[in-house]
């Protein structure tokens, strides 16, 4: 009897001990960008470049920035095609700024850049990673665009068999007691790390930290997306690995088959994770990416 009840007394001081843990992390993360959290790091800045059309508007994921696309912006400047890299609202400061951001919030400023694009070069693509790929659907699916380009696009967390049910359900009882989360991208143990490649890992950077609250609003994004899917009616690359730690790859797949569009290319890749642009496949869909903008045919199937 006693054993549990030492059990249970154990498991709220657990949390205490981990969210004091977390806050120091967090405080140093802050204290690492070397000025104010309400300022921007000028790493996470947004980003953009004119050029020729169509436009590329490219939305960053949760926790994110416009350097989620730096393999692929630098890429787009070689070869003079005009593109936006937005910074959500919440991002580029601290993860605190993000807690308590709202899925309209993330939409309409990224409604609002596509609308700006749209009047000053008429057509656009939309490019999206992971968070920016379910609000790339969601713009897709609200305005027209000449193409839709998806990396790792959130429908669902990757399920794991180490908690019952819905990740995104235990986000919203949890997150008054465990308002943050540290990131998979910072974790010591190569095999929770959503980039496979060490040098990708090196280079890539993002808030190491994350509100377990905003959880609710990437389902909001997804289910958004889910009910309006047959108005999506552009030609659509979509990229996911197989793998993929964070975003789910068989919602992904069941998602891509159901989008109404004619002309849609599903690229599976097998040696990546979650962020493609910084792993091992990236070189491949910088390829196939260039290649869609410029009109070219993108064949489906499995990328080694």
């Amino acid at each position: 009897m006693l054993i549990v009840f030492l059990t249970i007394l154990s498991i709220p001081l657990l949390f205490i001990l981990g969210n004091c843990a977390t806050t120091y992390s967090l405080d140093r993360e802050e204290k690492s960008y070397g000025k104010s959290p309400n300022e921007v790091y000028p790493k996470f800045s947004e980003v953009s470049k004119p050029g020729r059309t169509p436009a590329v508007l490219l939305i960053h994921g949760f926790g994110g920035s416009p350097y989620d696309f730096k393999p692929l912006t630098d890429e787009l400047a070689k070869q003079g095609i005009a593109f936006h890299a937005i910074l959500l609202p919440g991002h580029g400061t601290s993860p605190r700024n993000l807690t308590n951001v709202t899925d309209e919030e993330f939409f309409q400023y990224s409604l609002n850049a596509l609308d700006n694009l749209k009047k000053k070069y008429g057509e656009v693509s939309v490019v999206g990673f992971s968070m920016g790929g379910a609000i790339a659907l969601n713009l897709a699916e609200k305005r027209e665009i000449s193409q839709l380009i998806l990396f790792g696009p959130y429908i669902d967390i990757t399920k794991k068999w180490y908690y019952p049910g819905r990740p995104e359900n235990w986000a919203k009882r949890l997150f008054w007691v465990m308002p943050y989360v540290k990131k998979r991208r910072y974790s010591k143990n190569p095999n929770l790390r959503n980039i496979n490649d060490p040098e990708g890992f090196k280079r890539y950077d993002s808030y190491k930290h994350l509100p377990v609250k905003t959880v609710r609003e990437l389902e909001k994004i997804s289910q958004n997306a889910r009910q309006n899917i047959d108005r999506i009616q552009c030609d659509v690359l979509w990229f996911h690995s197989r793998g993929d730690i964070a975003a789910d790859f068989r919602s992904a797949r069941s998602f891509f088959e159901k989008i109404p569009s004619k002309h849609k290319t599903f690229v599976e890749y097998t040696r990546s994770n979650h962020i493609i642009l910084y792993d091992y496949d990236a070189q491949d869909a910088i390829r196939k990416t260039l290649a869609f903008l410029n009109a070219e045919v993108v064949r489906d199937g499995n990328a080694e």
